[in-house]
């Protein structure tokens, strides 16, 4: 799967997203285990505005059959920054959430921590993005407790204070500071004083 997806990636370098789309429909369809290049192929098509909502529930049904695959964790992300970033559509934010819900109810993601954290903090992107605050709170405080990790808690309250949901930042800040309490200090990158700092900024800015 990883040969076939570097193709994708080749093809698509030199703008034959077409091609690449073909080569991933039957790529996928041989390697039919592939979570990797299923995802690649259901983003692609979203991408070219050519994904319908059978495409995406056979393909999704699929999905919560596939072996778990960290590559095609990362096309998830990939595929999620685009919609929130670039494509700007409410169709594809929709869209990435009734995939992340048959990767829940899978044997193979779900229950898996590595996925459960990033679908978590994908789902808080996508009801940022989709200005659904209680949703987007929810799995906010749902990401930062599950990551345990200041970085990502900083990049939360920053995002969400940004997107103007200032109350809700405040919220998610408050729970980073008591989880920051609780990380051990050898497993921070940067010493506590310096997070609990920046902590202190992110807050006297909201609270302007």
């Amino acid at each position: 799967p990883r040969a076939q997806n570097h193709v994708t990636n080749v093809l698509l370098g030199a703008s034959k997203a077409p091609e690449a789309l073909q080569h991933l429909k039957e790529r996928s369809e041989r390697l039919s285990g592939s979570s990797l290049l299923n995802l690649r192929y259901v983003t692609l098509k979203m991408q070219l505005g050519e994904l319908t909502e059978k495409d995406l529930d056979v393909r999704g049904e699929a999905l919560a059959k596939q072996p778990f695959d960290a590559q095609a964790l990362m096309a998830l992300r990939q595929g999620v920054d685009w919609c929130v970033e670039v494509s700007r559509g409410g169709a594809c934010a929709r869209n990435f959430l009734r995939l992340l819900s048959y990767m829940d109810g899978s044997s193979s993601f779900g229950g898996v921590r590595f996925y459960e954290r990033l679908a978590s903090y994908l789902k808080f992107k996508i009801y940022l993005y989709l200005m659904e605050p209680k949703e987007a709170l929810n799995y906010a405080l749902e990401a930062v407790e599950k990551y345990s990790r200041a970085e990502t808690s900083l990049r939360v309250v920053a995002e969400m204070a940004s997107a103007g949901l200032y109350g809700e930042a405040l919220a998610v800040l408050r729970e980073a500071r008591v989880l920051l309490g609780k990380q051990k200090k050898s497993s921070l990158k940067r010493s506590y004083s310096a997070y609990k700092s920046e902590l202190d900024r992110l807050e006297e800015q909201i609270a302007l």
